[in-house]
């Protein structure tokens, strides 16, 4: 098993058993999935943030994953885009300045979807934050009753 498997198990002992039993990595790596919540932000920007307050007071375990550094893959976008039911220019950072930069206000309705795909990958910058994903669900910026609806069951 690698490390970062092995970590999700511990942080989800309740179905340690369902996982362990799991005859392959590619199992395993889809269980642990369907648990665990993934928080996408910037740490520049996260001291005092109302997602990360949230997620501490509500006793939610997450890994969180610099969306800087880390950026989401076309393929994860893809997934998150089509999980989510929202329109897929809720996913981009309309209020960050590379945005602004690139003129996309004006950009994007002309572009097809695989090609907003495929710049949202080419820069965290241009994703909105926070992006919770867990299991079937994506959560887009943070509003705090649909949190609390989404991630406290």
């Amino acid at each position: 098993l690698k490390p970062n498997i092995i970590t999700d198990l511990n942080a989800f002992s309740d179905r340690v058993d369902e996982i362990t039993s799991a005859t392959s990595y590619e199992t395993i790596k889809h269980c642990v999935s369907t648990l665990k919540k993934v928080l996408y932000d910037n740490p520049d920007f996260m001291k005092n943030n109302l997602d990360v307050i949230f997620l501490d007071e509500n006793n939610i375990k997450y890994v969180d994953r610099n969306i800087i550094t880390e950026t989401p893959t076309y393929e994860e976008l893809k997934e998150w885009y089509a999980k989510s039911g929202l329109p897929l220019k809720k996913f981009f950072n309309t209020s960050g300045l590379l945005y602004k930069e690139m003129s996309l206000k004006d950009k994007l309705p002309a572009m097809s979807e695989e090609e907003q795909l495929r710049l949202l990958a080419s820069n965290g910058m241009l994703v909105k934050r926070p992006l919770v994903v867990a299991g079937d669900t994506v959560l887009v910026g943070f509003k705090e009753a649909q949190w609390a609806e989404n991630l406290t069951q």
